[in-house]
């Protein structure tokens, strides 16, 4: 159903930092039919969004709430997750993964691939292949027939082997519901798109693209987000295995993610709260999804990899009947609300404390990739009574980024302004581009406080951005992936500690600290 914007009135009340659920254990593409790209996107108006001049400039408005207004968020629901669930997600052990593809499967997925360049240089095609998935455990093993396989990943895709004999370590993605040619509406079809494995649809396999020396920078990111109580994909260390035809191909460690659906929304949400619009956004084709006003119509709808229709704003669910009214009033409201206005709009239909949380981590743990600088890598889901912002993709963290680019050099990335932060777009000279739903909000001087607040309190002694965490992490998880680094490919095969993690700490934690100094000083 769509998200009428009136009903996002109604606050939701909970105890902000429990958003994540009780999953809080210490450290230790979607629908192939889309919305016609050409169509216009219709204006949303909402009797609650007035068409107040935007004070574009205006950094000291008063905001209208006071200290006790209690900001929605989302309630506290415990992890509702299947059997299994919790212990393939866990970081204590890799998970062992095996893939088994038939010669002339893996043969056509490779020739697609490469077909579909044609339409698509970075041949980021949609198709899934057939596959068995193979997980081991202690008591024996759990076998899965025809499960989707295919490769993952928009300017990393590649080729897993190119030319004959010569492997390639890829992302891939799991798609345990895939119907292939069954027929709809058959039982063997409808019990093929109901199946999942532990409770999972899909499931993302990533690997060290050798930018990574520690092989942990991801792994520390996802986990120190979870510990923050954010509402975040589980993951896991994996040692995947290929087994094509009759050869089995080591492919090394990947990190397993849980995948961005309904189910994950179920699971964190409950089962009467994930029938809502859940966007994929992304700097795709018709990017970035900065959430200004959108002008081209192509970056709204629905992604079809058929014709390389790849929207900013990807809807991941209610397909049949989008309206997409949701996110058009979240857009229209950052950009005509005054700052106190758009306070309390944002305070009774967006979870503010959630966004501050991922803001303020997302700033020290230094991933550019983000919504702030690049309008990329996050999702937003819209409730029937409030939206929630949800990070994705962290493998540029910690000092990591786009090598050789002084934009994300480590000095430039370690000591930026935790006020300003990024923006690449204009610097790399495409345009001046805004973000408005950080720029706005911080303008509000009680939630840039709080802003501030939660970066004195992750650079604390004890606070989740400490390098203590780090090498805690780096130290567990060492003997436990080195049997798995090395692989065919003899690609991301070291895991050591070079001092350049230690470096970047040490560098952002007194860059930071010493801003927040200037910023208290009277």
């Amino acid at each position: 159903m769509p998200v009428s914007l009136q009903s996002l009135l109604a606050p939701f009340l909970c105890v902000a930092v429990a958003c994540g659920g009780s999953d809080t254990s210490p450290i230790s593409d979607t629908t192939d039919t889309h919305q016609r790209p050409d169509a216009p996107v219709s204006s949303v108006s909402d009797s609650s969004v007035s068409d107040t001049t935007h004070a574009a400039t205006d950094t000291t408005a008063t905001d209208t709430l006071g200290p006790d207004t209690t900001p929605t968020v989302f309630a506290p629901v415990p992890l509702d997750a299947e059997p299994g669930f919790d212990d393939l997600f866990t970081i204590d052990r890799v998970a062992p993964i095996e893939l088994r593809i038939t010669q002339s499967e893996w043969n056509a997925m490779l020739a697609h691939m490469q077909d579909y360049s044609a339409i698509d240089s970075a041949m980021r095609t949609g198709r899934y292949f057939r596959a068995a998935f193979v997980y081991r455990t202690a008591d024996g093993d759990e076998l899965l027939e025809e499960v989707g396989f295919r490769t993952r990943g928009n300017t990393t895709r590649e080729l897993p082997e190119d030319p004959p004999g010569v492997f390639h370590r890829a992302h891939f993605k799991l798609k345990f519901d895939a119907t292939f040619d069954l027929t709809p509406g058959t039982p063997a079809y409808i019990a093929r798109d109901a199946r999942r494995y532990r409770g999972l649809k899909e499931l993302n396999l990533r690997h060290n693209r050798d930018r990574d020396p520690s092989q942990i920078r991801e792994l520390f990111a996802w986990e120190t987000f979870r510990q923050a109580g954010l509402v975040v994909p589980r993951v896991t260390p994996a040692a995947l295995t290929l087994t094509i035809g009759d050869t089995s191909h080591p492919f090394g460690l990947y990190l397993a993610l849980e995948g961005i659906d309904k189910p994950f929304l179920r699971r964190r949400l409950g089962p009467a709260d994930n029938d809502g619009d859940l966007y994929k956004c992304l700097w795709l084709n018709e990017g970035p999804a900065t959430l200004e006003p959108i002008t081209n119509p192509r970056a709204l709808g629905i992604k079809n990899w058929e014709t390389n229709y790849r929207p900013a704003y990807d809807l991941q669910t209610n397909n049949d009947t989008p309206t997409h009214a949701a996110l058009l009033g979240l857009i229209h409201a950052l950009d005509t609300l005054d700052t106190p206005a758009l306070a309390t709009w944002l305070y009774t239909r967006f979870d503010v404390e959630h966004f501050l949380r991922f803001l303020a981590l997302n700033v020290l743990i230094g991933m550019p990739d983000d919504y702030w600088a690049m309008g990329n890598n996050y999702y937003l889901y819209f409730a029937p009574d409030r939206a929630l912002f949800i990070p994705w993709d962290y493998d540029h963290g910690l000092g990591g980024g786009w090598g050789g680019d002084p934009h994300w050099s480590h000095a430039e990335i370690a000591t930026s302004d935790v006020l300003t932060w990024k923006n690449l777009n204009a610097a790399f000279g495409d345009r001046n581009t805004r973000h408005p739903l950080v720029d706005e909000l911080l303008k509000v001087p009680h939630i840039r406080a709080r802003y501030l607040d939660l970066l004195r309190e992750f650079t604390a002694g004890d606070g989740l951005f400490a390098l203590q965490r780090w090498t805690t992490l780096f130290d567990a998880q060492a003997p436990l992936y080195a049997p798995h680094l090395d692989n065919v490919a003899d690609e991301g095969e070291l895991m050591e500690d070079t001092g350049l993690e230690r470096a970047y700490f040490a560098t952002r934690l007194t860059s930071v600290r010493a801003q927040l100094d200037a910023l208290s000083a009277p």
